[in-house]
């Protein structure tokens, strides 16, 4: 396999920085490879950390209503899911990056000190308004995995649950442009067909466009 020499930091942003590593292939020849990453320390990066924790978090979430919502009630949570104006939770946000607006799953980074389903709980409360209910579930589901390997070692976990309340976007960060959307089926296959739509998100929403239950897989 390549062999890694150097790692040399070449900014320093709070949310993300490059990384420039050098050394050589495995055919001996000379290597060089460009890194983006959350960490902002070298002996932070996943190579060297080893750690598995999520980056960030991303929020599948079926709409309860606008009243608290039980997950234990499990004849409430079998009756949603038959439900057939069911929504799922999402958010229309401006990214830079294309310049354009991007349908997503509420999701954002894990701030120092939280895990990954406090984190969603309160991701979700400020992109949409809603209060979160999450399922627990077998951790394979929820484990946090790389996004774009080719270019970043972040890696993101998912939470499942059921959102509920009315929603709003006052809570959001002055960066932040979103607008929250409740999508039954029909509303998410024109999205998937004509929206522009982050990959994580259009594979969680392939679930949801079924007829049967949208959280089937998590059984």
């Amino acid at each position: 396999m390549a062999t890694i020499r150097r790692i040399h930091k070449i900014t320093d942003e709070k949310f993300l920085n490059m990384y420039i590593l050098e050394g050589e292939k495995k055919t001996g020849a000379p290597m060089r490879y460009q890194l983006a990453s959350r960490a902002g320390r070298v002996e932070d990066l996943k190579m060297k950390s080893q750690k598995e924790d999520a980056d960030a978090v991303i929020v599948y979430a079926l709409y309860a209503g606008e009243e608290a919502f039980d997950s234990k009630d499990e004849a409430a949570c079998q009756s949603l899911r038959e439900s057939a104006d069911l929504r799922v939770v999402m958010v229309r946000q401006y990214r830079a990056a294309v310049d354009a607006f991007v349908y997503e799953l509420p999701a954002g980074l894990v701030d120092p000190g939280e895990n990954m389903r406090q984190a969603a709980a309160r991701e979700t409360f400020e992109e949409t308004g809603l209060k979160l209910d999450i399922l627990d579930v077998d951790p394979i589901f929820e484990k946090a995995r790389f996004t774009t390997i080719g270019m970043t070692d972040e890696n993101n976990g998912i939470v499942y649950g059921y959102a509920y309340g009315l929603p709003d976007t006052a809570h959001e960060e002055d960066s932040e442009e979103i607008e929250v959307i409740l999508a039954d089926r029909k509303r998410v296959r024109e999205i998937l067909a004509k929206g522009k739509v982050s990959m994580p998100t259009a594979y969680q929403l392939m679930h949801f466009l079924g007829e049967g239950d949208p959280f089937a897989f998590l059984s």
